[in-house]
């Protein structure tokens, strides 16, 4: 039985999941929500602080400062959700030239291996974020300035 989300006028059909238990299908199907609802909601907020930025500089000739730093946090964040939805869709990006070419148990592997991968290095990430070495570094870097005035770069790095 496959599930169906519907966000606006997008209708979106998971692939049925043979032998999962129910209650994963419904923290699936929570998730999605969870993240498609900010997702769609960071775009608005997105297009809204752009078009302030613009038409205070163009229009009104006095520049947002803070418009183009809280675009680019919005829009990390935007990246973040997006690869939440892209990879629950299975819609991720890859290389199709070649996977296209090999038989279903070819392609059924090199899944297996993309997952891997993909968890490979968010483990990668979070040992990094984790360990000691970096604190240093990291420590002198948050107490920096960002772009914006008066605003201290660990705004932008706790969000990210």
């Amino acid at each position: 039985m496959a599930h169906t989300h519907e966000i606006g006028s997008d209708v979106v059909r998971e692939r049925p999941r043979a032998g999962w238990p129910r209650w994963v299908a419904q923290a699936n199907t929570a998730l999605f929500t969870f993240t498609a609802i900010p997702a769609a909601l960071l775009v608005l907020a997105e297009i809204a602080v752009l078009l302030a930025g613009i038409v205070g500089r163009y229009v009104f000739h006095s520049p947002l400062v803070w418009s183009d730093e809280l675009a680019g946090i919005l829009f990390l964040w935007l990246a973040m959700l997006g690869s939440v939805l892209a990879f629950q869709r299975d819609e991720h990006m890859r290389m199709t030239a070649i996977v296209g070419m090999l038989s279903p148990r070819a392609r059924a592997f090199l899944d297996v291996v993309a997952v891997a991968a993909s968890l490979a290095f968010l483990l990668l990430v979070y040992s990094l974020l984790t360990s000691s070495l970096p604190t240093r570094f990291t420590s002198q870097r948050l107490r920096s300035r960002s772009s914006t005035p008066g605003a201290p770069r660990r705004c932008r790095s706790a969000l990210a």
